[in-house]
This record gives C-alpha cells, sequence and structure tokens, in this order.
C-alpha cells in the first residue's frame, strides 16, 4: 500500500501520461459539451500497463494482472467528431478526455448492461469536474482515490459487497477480477443491483 501512495504520489507530482483532455474551458471541462451517441452500453474500459514504470508500479502494486488504469466510455462525441470517454486522473480529475489517447493500449471492455450500467453512467457524470483526490490513498476503498474506486463508488451497494476488498483502494485489476475480464477481451454484464 506504501509504494501505490507512493507511485501516486509522484503521478500527481510529476503529472500524468494517460490520455490528454480536450481543450478546457475555466471549470476543466470541454468547452464544447459531448453528446452520448444513442444505443452505445455503458463501457467500463480497463487499460492495459503501458510498460512504464508508473503503469507497471500500479500494476505489481495492485495485484499484476495487467492493467493500470480505467474509464468510462459511453458513446460520447464532440460536434467535430472526436469520441470522448469520462477519466479520473491526478492533477485532472473527473473529466472528459479524447478515447484516441488510449486507442495505442491494450485494453479489456465491461460492458455494463441495463438499469446499472445507466446508474454508474449518471453517478460518474455527476462527479465531472470533482478534483483529485491523493489523499484517499492512504484512507482505503471508501473514498475516491483511484480510477476505479471512482467506479466502484458509484455502483450500487450490493454489487460493491459482492466485489469484497483487498483493505487498500480498489484497482483496475480488482475490477477485471471480479468481472472476469482479460486484456482483449469484452464481458457483458447483466448482474443485478
Amino acid at each position: 500500500m506504501i509504494v501505490l501512495a507512493f507511485t501516486i504520489g509522484c503521478i500527481c507530482a510529476l503529472g500524468w501520461s494517460g490520455a490528454q483532455s480536450e481543450t478546457p474551458d475555466q471549470e476543466g471541462m470541454p468547452c464544447d459539451e459531448p453528446t452520448r451517441v444513442l444505443g452505445v452500453p455503458v463501457s467500463l474500459v480497463l487499460v492495459a500497463s503501458d510498460g512504464s514504470q508508473v503503469s507497471d508500479r500500479i500494476d505489481r502494486a495492485t495485484g499484476r494482472g495487467g492493467f493500470s488504469h480505467c474509464y468510462l466510455d459511453v458513446g460520447h462525441v464532440l460536434p467535430n467528431g472526436r469520441r470522448m470517454v469520462v477519466d479520473y486522473q491526478p492533477g485532472i480529475g473527473v473529466h472528459y478526455a479524447e478515447a484516441a489517447g488510449y486507442d495505442k493500449r491494450k485494453r479489456a471492455t465491461v460492458r455494463i448492461l441495463g438499469d446499472v450500467g445507466e446508474q454508474l453512467y449518471g453517478c460518474i457524470r455527476g462527479k465531472l469536474g470533482q478534483p483529485f483526490n491523493a489523499a484517499g490513498m492512504l484512507v482505503g476503498r471508501t473514498t475516491i482515490a483511484t480510477c476505479a474506486g471512482l467506479v466502484w463508488s458509484c455502483l450500487p451497494p450490493k454489487l460493491r459487497c459482492a466485489m469484497g476488498g483487498p483493505g487498500r483502494p480498489i484497482s483496475p485489476n480488482d475490477m477485471a477480477e471480479f468481472f472476469g475480464a482479460k486484456v482483449g477481451a469484452t464481458v457483458d454484464y447483466r448482474g443485478g443491483e
């Protein structure tokens, strides 16, 4: 846990090398509000480690499942046609990011279908603009301290309880294990609330 907290602290101090956000306005939101394409399922995208030191440290510290980041994709598109996702990163917080920033990274996709997916999307959308909570890394999984923690905090209580917990902030590897997602796979989750 100390290694994970140290790694996140370094990320905050040095900046993040993940997808870059769209040019923001004063509140850190894209200047153009993306619209949602109808019929696109709510998808939790688990991003594989890219081989960088930070990415590999996150993976090693959280179970060595191969994942180091996650974001939510619900088919947001800007007027210029660029795809956007809801992301959570050190130094930026909860924001829209350009999906193309992750196109070269391997991933697993968990399509969260039905009411659970729509509730997840509504909750996370309501958190847009919230800052990153680096202090939460030392508190545990009840705070939104990681990208996976943001997703976890918006899941129905029964689903959060079913995930159990490693006694540290939840990680993309924990999400992958729970949903049975492997790099390169797409998994449909239809579970109840």
